[in-house]
């Protein structure tokens, strides 16, 4: 239990929206994608790992590793209060509100 991750961990295989495939993954596979991610690029892979936290934890803590992307958990909110889910949106919305896909 010497792992600080407690939350569910998901990874989409897939960059367009329409094909993509989330699933619950354990601490290895992660560390698995990161270095992935690390060494061949997100497009390299087919890879992007989101940090979603609040930015209090983001600020305090810093980013989970220099390629990850960052989307506070109040967005998220944001967009449930408009009955609107982020991870739905297609490729091009998704690229016009976070400035990445």
């Amino acid at each position: 239990m010497g792992n600080s991750i407690t939350t569910s961990i998901m990874a989409s295989t897939s960059s367009t929206s329409s094909n993509a495939t989330i699933a619950v993954i354990g601490f290895d596979k992660m560390k698995d994608i990161v270095t992935q991610i690390q060494e061949k690029g997100r497009e390299g892979c087919g890879y992007c790992v989101i940090d979603v936290r609040n930015n209090s934890e983001f600020n305090r803590d810093g980013p989970l590793f220099d390629k990850a992307e960052f989307l506070p958990t109040p967005i998220i909110r944001q967009f449930w209060s408009l009955k609107k889910n982020v991870f739905e949106l297609n490729d091009e919305e998704f690229q016009k509100e976070f400035g990445f896909r």
